[in-house]
């Protein structure tokens, strides 16, 4: 199993005015019967495309791993 993170950043549509943020996980080198058994037993919002299985976390501010101004830098944006 190899897990990367694949996206993350505030969220902007938040129905209850909290100020939260998100980590999407993408997973992969699972068998069949792994991802099926992680699809029913996680947390969170779960997505299967292309045998990757995609994990989005949400947190509230001041529990987001990625606090400091360099962290929340994505390669990306460079």
């Amino acid at each position: 199993m190899e897990v990367k993170v694949d996206d993350y950043g505030e969220v902007n549509d938040i129905e209850d005015d909290r100020n939260m943020s998100f980590i999407t996980y993408k997973v992969s080198n699972l068998d069949k019967k792994s991802l099926d058994y992680l699809k029913e037993n996680l947390e969170g919002k779960i997505k299967i495309a292309n045998d990757y299985l995609y994990i989005t976390i949400f947190y509230e501010e001041n529990m987001f791993p990625f606090q400091s101004n360099e962290a929340k830098m994505k390669m990306d944006d460079l």
